[in-house]
């Protein structure tokens, strides 16, 4: 079976210490990082893996993930 293909939309600081370490480690594959802040997207992929993106419903269309994991605040 092969990975799960997984895209998560928000890199702020919880999600980069609660969610992004442990997608590899849940036999998943993240595939795309899309936040509206392009630098904090960046560091994420570089850090935990795939591509980065600032537009949610240009991400779908491309990565076309089996998930979608949401890590944005209240006002996101």
């Amino acid at each position: 079976m092969n990975e799960p293909r997984i895209c998560i939309v928000g890199a702020g600081a919880l999600s980069s210490r609660r969610i992004y370490p442990y997608i590899g480690a849940a036999g998943a594959q993240l595939v795309g990082v899309c936040d509206l802040d392009n630098e904090k997207a960046q560091r994420n992929a570089r850090l935990f893996g795939g591509q980065v993106y600032n537009d949610l419903e240009q991400m779908l269309a491309e990565q076309k993930p089996d998930g979608v994991i949401i890590c944005t605040g209240p006002n996101g």
